[in-house]
Parts: structure tokens; C-alpha cells; sequence
């Protein structure tokens, strides 16, 4: 399961998901041209997007 956590800049978790979100081999098939974030995913190990990738991601 992966768990989605939104932090501020002193590391306090402002938001997260509720029910976290399943892996699935699928986010590393992805056509990395058009979903280039996904991509980045790893199902056994953190994943940090700042705020600027956080843009890219949501797009």
C-alpha cells in the first residue's frame, strides 16, 4: 500500500490520504512521456515530490 502524506516545511504532516493507495505493477508501466511522474514511484521506498513536482504530478 503506498501512503500519501502532504508535509510542511518543518516535516509535520499537513494532510494524507485516508485509506492509502494499493500498489500495482502498473505506475512503472506507464508511458513515461505522458505520465512522467507516476513513474517515479517505488513500492519500498519513500518518494518525495516538492512543490514544483507536486505541479507536474497533479497534471
Amino acid at each position: 500500500m503506498i501512503d500519501v502524506q502532504v508535509r510542511g516545511e518543518s516535516g509535520t504532516i499537513e494532510t494524507r490520504a485516508e485509506h492509502g493507495v494499493m500498489w500495482s505493477p502498473e505506475p512503472a508501466g506507464l508511458d513515461q512521456l505522458v505520465f512522467p511522474m507516476p513513474g517515479q514511484l517505488l513500492p519500498y521506498a519513500d518518494t518525495v515530490f516538492n512543490h514544483r513536482l507536486v505541479s507536474t504530478l497533479l497534471e
